[in-house]
């Protein structure tokens, strides 16, 4: 999916749930953020379903908008930071291409995990104090059985009162797992893989959707090939493999996106160890883009 793509989802959820960054005070701090005020508790009703399941509704829109500024201000630092960890990197005479490999792959995690977010997609780790702390604030005798990630993937809200509800289930699937298959459920959203016309369009979304579905075996997914290349394969520190990622590596010196999208759009005759470090360039590079250009919305 093009960076347009993601912006247009992004975009459709904010407006679903009232969004306006003009009408919103925006000093905010780390504390205003989504998780914060999930256990702070102040104005949320809380309802424990069953053993794992709970649903919130959060009473002063207001709060939740906060919540939204917070997370994009400083989730986007952490983008930022590793953006600058990667050029150090890859401006390095020396570096392994496994370390580099590493360090692309969580500046597109951090990307993801807040685009996740703005599409109202929401995957919180809970421990056991957590957990207590929302069963005691529960209106029902229900108790969350045990820590974990709790995951949402819609935010509603009432029109008339402005409150926001969701919906979260315990997840028993690792965080990063999580996050992948989430990004790829929205690249997949038929609703939006309809609107678009454009076939160069379609072929990025294509490759987009390739490489993050883990069904799909034409490409590895981030999350696979960064644990190959930093606990699995034994040379991955080698000079063999630095040379397997040099067309990831000039695409990330590109900082381009341009150049991140023209790869996907290229016939690849074959599949190769440097087609999964490539595409792994071309998701980070389409995430991290998606992240500056929502900038103005929330800063």
């Amino acid at each position: 999916m093009s960076v347009n793509g993601l912006k247009s989802c992004i975009r459709t959820n904010l407006s679903d749930v009232g969004f306006r960054r003009t009408s919103i005070n925006l000093d905010v701090s780390p504390r205003d953020g989504f998780k914060q005020i999930l256990l702070n508790g102040d104005g949320i009703d809380f309802n424990v379903i069953s053993k794992t399941e709970f649903s919130i509704s959060i009473l002063n829109d207001d709060k939740y908008y906060r919540s939204i500024i917070s997370d994009y201000k400083f989730y986007s630092q952490r983008v930022y930071r590793q953006r600058a960890a990667l050029n150090n990197l890859l401006d390095g005479t020396d570096t392994p291409a496994a370390w580099i490999l590493v360090t692309c792959y969580y500046l597109g995690f951090y990307s993801a995990m807040e685009i996740l977010r703005l599409c109202g997609i929401y995957n919180i780790y809970l421990n056991d104090q957590d957990v207590n702390e929302i069963s005691k604030n529960s209106e029902t005798t229900e108790k969350l059985e045990s820590n974990g990630t709790y995951t949402t993937n819609q935010v509603n809200m009432n029109k008339n009162s402005g409150e926001i509800t969701m919906r979260f289930s315990k997840s028993g699937r690792k965080p990063h797992d999580i996050a992948w298959s989430s990004i790829s459920s929205i690249v997949g959203n038929k609703s939006i893989i309809q609107q678009i016309t454009d076939p160069d369009e379609r072929k990025v979304t294509q490759v987009f959707k390739s490489i993050v579905d883990k069904s799909d075996d034409y490409l590895k997914t981030p999350n696979i090939l960064r644990n190959e290349w930093n606990y699995t394969n034994a040379d991955s520190y080698s000079l063999e493999s630095d040379a397997l990622a040099k067309e990831m590596n000039s695409i990330l010196k590109s900082k381009n996106y341009k150049s991140a999208r023209q790869w996907s759009l290229q016939k690849m005759k074959s599949i190769t160890e440097s087609s999964y470090c490539s595409g792994l360039a071309f998701v980070v590079s389409t995430l991290e883009a998606t992240m500056y250009s929502v900038e103005d919305q929330f800063i």
